[in-house]
């Protein structure tokens, strides 16, 4: 059908507010990161190799300059000994309006 948008991106916000969500969302996956790192005593180098991903992934992720997938998520939880939802559950305070 002609005017769909059938992109990967259809329906993303790009407004600064939703940039603003996303870097608050990346700094807090990372704080969170380093923190069940170092309670772990697992190095940098020694997560990414658990996790099967680049030393720098670990550096970027951890201060929220890159925003992981979700794949990257699963592997960096089994690499920690940890679920998921150990990275990502309550980053952020919801929205109330």
């Amino acid at each position: 059908r002609a005017g769909v948008d059938k992109s990967p991106r259809a329906g993303v916000d790009k407004s600064p507010r939703a940039d603003e969500d996303k870097g608050a969302v990346c700094a807090a996956f990372g704080r969170r990161l380093r923190a069940l790192r170092v309670e772990r005593y697992i190095s940098q180098d020694a997560l990414a190799a658990k996790a099967g991903v680049h030393r720098t992934v670990i550096g970027k992720l951890e201060h929220g300059r890159t925003d992981p997938r979700l794949t990257t998520i699963t592997r960096l939880a089994r690499g920690l000994g940890a679920l998921p939802d150990a990275l990502v559950c309550d980053l952020v305070e919801p929205e109330i309006s």
